[in-house]
Order: C-alpha cells, then sequence, then structure tokens
C-alpha cells in the first residue's frame, strides 16, 4: 500500500462519499449502507522508515484520515498476527483518539474447539470420498475457499496442502529448508502438536511463536498477556501436512530428536504423559509408513487421508502380529490422521464425526480403562467398531520385565469408556491392545506380542481378541526411533 495513493483519497475527498455515490443509487436501505474494509498484516502499515514516509505519513496514518473524511457508515478494520498479546486498552495519553474509557476490555480468556464455516457450502466436498479430499471443508475457511478459488481441478487438493505446509513451517516449503535452529526447533513442535494433540505449556518460550507463524491456536491467557496456553484443535488439512512434512527423506527423525531437545529442555509437556505421547507417535508413524507403502504400489500420490484395512494398518504397526487371530476385523477400514482430545464420553455422534474428520480419540483425564482409541467401520455394513488401547510406560517390579497383573487389571471394555448409543456397536467389533512401554520382557518364543484369547487373562471382557504388547521392541520402527523413544519415556 501506497502513502500517496491514501494521502490523494484523503485530500480530494471524492471516495464513495455520500453526495457522489448515494445509498439510493446503490439500491441500499439506510441500515444497508455500510462498508467494511479489513486490512490483514497491518503491523506492515506502521512502517516508520522515515525515508520513504516521514514520521507524520506513515500508511496507517494516511489510511485513517481517508476512513475518516467520509459520511458513509465505513468501518476499517485491520488484523494482524503478533507473537505476544496485547491489552488493547492503552493509557489515555498514548492514543487521543476518542473512545468510552469506561469499558472494561474482555477477560483474558480464549477457547475455541474447531470451527467448520464452509463445511455445507456448495462446490465443497460434503461426503467422503475415496480420495481424502472431503477433509478440506473441515475447520478454517482458508481451506475451503482456496479449493473454490483453485483454476486447476486436478491441483487444487495438492496445492491446499502446500499452503498448509508453508504455513505450518512458518514460510518454509519443506523441512529441508529450514536453515535456523530454533526455527526448526518451533516448527518441529508445530508438526507433532497439530498431529498428536500436543498442547504447550504457557511457560515454553516457543508458545507465542507457535500462533504468530505455525498456525498454533490460543486457547488461555493470563491477566498480564504474557503467559499462552497453545494447542492446535482438530485440522485434517493441517494434520495432512504434518504427515507429508514427516515424509521427508529423514526428516521424521530429525523432528523427533527436536521434540526430544524440547523435553529435555522442559516446560512442554506435563509429566506423567510421556507414555501416551509416545504411543500416539507410534500409531502415526505407523499410519504414515502404511500410506508411503501404498504410494509405491500405485506409483502415484494419495492422500493420507484415504482409508486403509485394519489389519495392514496392524501388521505395520505391530512385530509378529497374529492376523490369522483377528479376522474379525477383515473386512473394516481404519483412516486417521492426527488425535482428538476428549472432555466428554463419546457417543455415536461424536464416534462418526471424528471418523469423517479422520481423527482418532483421547479419553478424558484419568478415564477408566483405556487411553486411546481409534475408529474402525466395516465396508459391508458401515458398522463401527474401534482399536482400544490402553498405555502404562512404568517398569515392574521385576527388573523390568513384563508383569501380567497390570493386563488382568486392565478393562480395556467398550462399556467402560463409550456412551450406550454406540457401545453395543463396538462391542462386537472391537481389538483391545494393552501396551507396556517400560517392558523389555520377551516370551521364550522371541516375540514381544502375546495374543491371549477370550477369558484368559482379560475376564472382564466379554468378546474380541486382545493383544498384550511388551515395550518399543515389538513395534516395527528402527534404532534411530527406539532410541528416541526410550529418551522420551
Amino acid at each position: 500500500l501506497e502513502a500517496d495513493f491514501w494521502n490523494e483519497v484523503s485530500v480530494n475527498k471524492k471516495w464513495i462519499v455520500e453526495n457522489q455515490i448515494s445509498g439510493e443509487k446503490l439500491g441500499l436501505s439506510a441500515s444497508e449502507q455500510k462498508i467494511h474494509i479489513f486490512f490483514d498484516e497491518a503491523a506492515s502499515l506502521l512502517n516508520k522508515d522515515k525515508t520513504n514516509y516521514g514520521r507524520k505519513n506513515i500508511p496507517f496514518r494516511a489510511i485513517r484520515r481517508a476512513l475518516r473524511d467520509n459520511r458513509l457508515y465505513v468501518v476499517g478494520i485491520l488484523t494482524d498476527t503478533n507473537s505476544s498479546v496485547v491489552n488493547l486498552a492503552p493509557w489515555k495519553g498514548m492514543d487521543p483518539s476518542a473512545r468510552d474509557y469506561n469499558l472494561k476490555t474482555h477477560k483474558p480468556f480464549i477457547y475455541i474447539a474447531t470451527t467448520d464455516c464452509l463445511r455445507n457450502v456448495n462446490g465443497i466436498p460434503q461426503i467422503e470420498q475415496r480420495e481424502g479430499y472431503d477433509i478440506i471443508r473441515f475447520c478454517r475457511p482458508l481451506w475451503g475457499s482456496y479449493w473454490l478459488a483453485a483454476p486447476d481441478d486436478t491441483d487444487k487438493f495438492d496445492s491446499a496442502v502446500r499452503l498448509a505446509i508453508h504455513k505450518l513451517l512458518g514460510g518454509a516449503s519443506a523441512w529441508s529448508q529450514i536453515e535456523d535452529y530454533r526455527k526448526k526447533h518451533t516448527a518441529a513442535l508445530a508438526l507433532v502438536a497439530c498431529i498428536a494433540s500436543l498442547y504447550v505449556s504457557p511457560t515454553s518460550s516457543e508458545a507465542s511463536d507457535l500462533v504468530k507463524a505455525h498456525m498454533g491456536t490460543l486457547v488461555a491467557i493470563d491477566k498480564e498477556r504474557k503467559r499462552l496456553l497453545v494447542t492446535y484443535p482438530s485440522e485434517p488439512v493441517l494434520s495432512e501436512a504434518a504427515l507429508e512434512v514427516l515424509s521427508e527423506e529423514n526428516s521424521e527423525v530429525e523432528i523427533l530428536r527436536e521434540l526430544d531437545g524440547a523435553f529435555q529442555s522442559g516446560g512442554i509437556l506435563e509429566a506423567g504423559c510421556q507414555g501416551e505421547l509416545v504411543a500416539r507417535l507410534l500409531l502415526l508413524s505407523a499410519w504414515r509408513r502404511l500410506i508411503y507403502r501404498k504410494r509405491s504400489e500405485v506409483r502415484q500420490k494419495v492422500s493420507f487421508s484415504i482409508r486403509q484395512p485394519v489389519l495392514d494398518f496392524l501388521d505395520k504397526l505391530i512385530v509378529d502380529f497374529p492376523r490369522k487371530k483377528c479376522l474379525q476385523l477383515d473386512d473394516f477400514r481404519i483412516g486417521f490422521t492426527h488425535f482428538i482430545s476428549l472432555t466428554h464420553e463419546p457417543d455415536k455422534e461424536t464416534c462418526k464425526e471424528i471418523w469423517n474428520r479422520r481423527g482418532a480419540i483421547i479419553f478424558k483425564r484419568n478415564q477408566k480403562g483405556a487411553d486411546l482409541a481409534i475408529p474402525i467401520m466395516r465396508e459391508s455394513d458401515k458398522a463401527l467398531g474401534a482399536l482400544i488401547f490402553q498405555i502404562k510406560n512404568y517398569n515392574s517390579a521385576k527388573q523390568n520385565r513384563f508383569d501380567e497383573t497390570y493386563a488382568i487389571k486392565a478393562l480395556l471394555s467398550p462399556e467402560v469408556m463409550f456412551a450406550d448409543d454406540c457401545c453395543a456397536d463396538i462391542e462386537q467389533n472391537y481389538l483391545g491392545i494393552f501396551v507396556h512401554l517400560g517392558s523389555a520382557y520377551e516370551s521364550e518364543s522371541g516375540t514381544n506380542v502375546s495374543n491371549y484369547d477370550n477369558g484368559k487373562l482379560f475376564e472382564e471382557c466379554d468378546s474380541g481378541n486382545r493383544l498384550i504388547i511388551h515395550g518399543l521392541k515389538a513395534f516395527k520402527i528402527d534404532d534411530n526411533h527406539e532410541s528416541i523413544f526410550k529418551n522420551l519415556l
């Protein structure tokens, strides 16, 4: 924006003034004679470079004069994202403009769960598609608007994902392009937070940067506007972008190392949640590698939001997975790109919404019976099911060997954590998995996975197979991943 243009507007007074373009000529009633002008990235208007504008001639002042001189109902709205939250009631001497000083500012608390503004707009996919493009309708209107405005139908989904990558990485187009250490550190936090539902502590210095440059959402602020609690609501397009970045060569290990370094410095995650976080990352990594293998098979790029057979996913996750003992899930599909933290007991509507958003469940705090769940669905009749996980990461008293009493006490039954309207369906179609990450146990056969048939160790459960997984070696990960996950535990 050039200051000269707005100066000319202000001086000539010939810009949409009432005596030249009246509301009657425009076909507007008195109540409709309003114009809203939005200025994004408004901080650039405060450029105080005297060589270009002079102290009294910065763009903001020129725009303000131009808007003030018009007699129509013209409202100028300036928006920007800063690295800190300001108190919008400055000292009187700093701003001589007229205002009512008796009003109080909003309480310093903001909470946004999710926003699906364009969910039902024509032109945006409304039902699930095999390609996974329907995720474009969820959350920020940016993605749906980009879809509607894209001139090329064949590339608009990939273009939206590339835009999400650019914003998630703070302006870079790929992980390999980030050279600055601090920016790499913050970008790694953003990538993990948006897929693993990570809350960044208010004491962390990265919190404000995540909001400013990495699509983070501010959910709480203290009265001094200095301590920020930041997270990422369910946003399938951002999760798709994060998995694309994690699929770059060697990027996943580098990003996990950055995350490990952030945890070692403290102030990122509350104590006691490390085991669950590692389990989420293990599940997401297996899903990412499954889709990556699918791309190699079909020799073309496919979305991380497509559905795949449940047994193929479990085979990619677990060493020596006993596929033949889980054939009741053979017709079921799975598809998830991120985890969603719940604060209530999930009912049928919630489970279907999470399924549509390609989400997985983090049960509410102190939930009995399980920590995580991934919705699954049978293709033939759309019957709902679930993979249910209970995670333990502490060592047993037997020299770090697996203690079977942990698994015996595990409920892992849908009736404990799901609402009645969906419990009956899930009870017929679920797999309970007890994961003991702190165990170094190995059975006599050398495998780290035990399959227990109905009633042998899980007396509280009435149906379905159960798996008990001992330690990180039971998962299909390389030595680099195992070393990092051990540090995170």
